[in-house]
């Protein structure tokens, strides 16, 4: 059965643990959070107070606002009753990691940072969440608070490769 079309096409997707939402970050730079069965919950729109951009032009491309080199930017907190979601600020063009309640309500941002990457993972918890920054010539994993403050980070050997 038809449900309909996201014209500006999808560029990530992620199911939350209890398969109840779906989550789909898309090309004009929205997140729109939908039921199991489709059903729009909420549509919200990535940096449209800081780009000063129209929020109706729905013809321009804003991809940019996501990481171009993977489609693993969204990542769920086990219970399901939040998401992060790792954007690229237009202004600066450093990368924040910002996150969602359940009803796809921002509830945080983190500080800027040059090269964030894949959220790697969500501690069991809940409370940390795990993503890697590229640095020149090294990686790190950094931690966030849920609240969008960095916690702690470590580097990776030289030797390592990270997917």
């Amino acid at each position: 059965k038809y449900q309909g079309e996201i014209n500006s096409g999808i560029l990530c997707m992620s199911w939350s643990p209890d398969f109840e939402f779906v989550i789909f970050a898309t090309g004009k730079g929205t997140i729109i959070e939908m039921t199991s069965e489709f059903d729009i919950v909420d549509e919200v729109t990535i940096y449209n107070e800081e780009t000063n951009e129209d929020e109706n032009d729905n013809n321009k491309e804003k991809s940019h606002l996501f990481p171009e080199d993977n489609n693993k930017f969204i990542s769920w907190r086990g219970d399901g009753q939040c998401f992060a979601v790792t954007t690229i600020n237009p202004t600066t063009g450093k990368s924040e990691l910002k996150i969602f309640n359940r009803e796809a309500q921002l509830e945080s941002t983190s500080e800027k940072i040059n090269n964030l990457e894949n959220i790697v993972s969500w501690r069991p918890s809940g409370e940390i969440i795990a993503a890697t920054e590229k640095k020149p010539h090294r990686y790190e994993v950094v931690f966030f608070e849920r609240n969008g403050l960095r916690h702690r980070e470590f580097t990776l050997r030289d030797d390592c490769v990270v997917k």
